[in-house]
């Protein structure tokens, strides 16, 4: 994925931060999905899918 540059004020990185800590995504993906959602579409599942889903399968294998 290329390198995305985005400047927040303290305040907007803070939501930034409760809102992927919510939806358990590091503050990139959340950054992704956001962009995707603005432009009405459904971010990739690779970005999308949550990590609790990929340690739970790490676990098992």
């Amino acid at each position: 994925m290329p390198n995305v540059v985005s400047i927040l004020s303290e305040e907007e990185h803070a939501a930034l931060r409760e809102r992927a800590k919510a939806n358990r995504r590091s503050l990139g993906a959340q950054l992704v999905c956001e962009a995707f959602a603005s432009i009405g579409r459904q971010a990739p599942h690779y970005i999308s899918s949550k990590r609790s889903k990929k340690r739970a399968t790490k676990a098992t294998a």
